[in-house]
């Protein structure tokens, strides 16, 4: 049997343990594990983050901060320019395919405040941003995004996603458990 390998992005994953989560599930997948934080501020937010980050390395995940899921190719340029780690030949391939990617992840995106317009928008400017990334030689190419409770129809996420031309093939529970 020949293994699959994707590659993965993972945006705004918090102290990166979904992200260590999902390479140990799927070992020959490329993942690109993002936040939207600096590193530094990761430190100070996440006492166990200091040490997830040698692991997810050595596990052959690419690490990238300050990562904007609503501007995905600008800020993993940016992103790009300012490593200086053993990932950059990974990511230098990566920017060669133009910053586009088999799967696209975001879990749980929060604005940290309760607004559901501005949620409303952070959908959209992601939907679109995502889009744009995925590779558009595989049709079976995906955004998987996990929402909690009411957060789907409070930020309308139908009407975002049609209005980007995207389509909903299944909604699931997240189950934390299988992570």
């Amino acid at each position: 049997m020949i293994a699959v390998c994707l590659d993965v992005l993972i945006l705004g994953d918090g102290n990166f343990s979904f992200s260590m989560a999902y390479k140990k599930r799927f070992p020959n997948d490329r993942v690109f594990a993002t936040s939207f934080d600096s590193q530094s501020n990761l430190s100070q937010k996440y006492k166990e983050f200091n040490s997830l980050l040698p692991k997810l390395k050595a596990a052959g995940c690419v690490v990238m901060f300050e990562v904007d899921a609503t501007n995905i190719e600008e800020t993993l340029k940016s992103s790009f320019k300012k490593s200086e780690d053993e990932s950059k030949t990974t990511m230098e391939a990566q920017e060669k395919k133009g910053w586009l990617f088999d799967l696209i992840i975001f879990n749980f995106p929060h604005l940290g405040v309760e607004d559901q317009v501005m949620h409303r928008f952070l959908l959209s400017h992601f939907l679109d941003s995502a889009r744009e990334r995925l590779l558009p030689t595989k049709p079976e190419a995906a955004i998987r995004l996990s929402l909690t409770l009411d957060q789907a129809r409070n930020w309308e996420l139908k009407k975002q996603v049609e209005r980007t031309g995207l389509k909903i093939l299944n909604s699931e529970d997240f189950r934390e458990e299988d992570w």
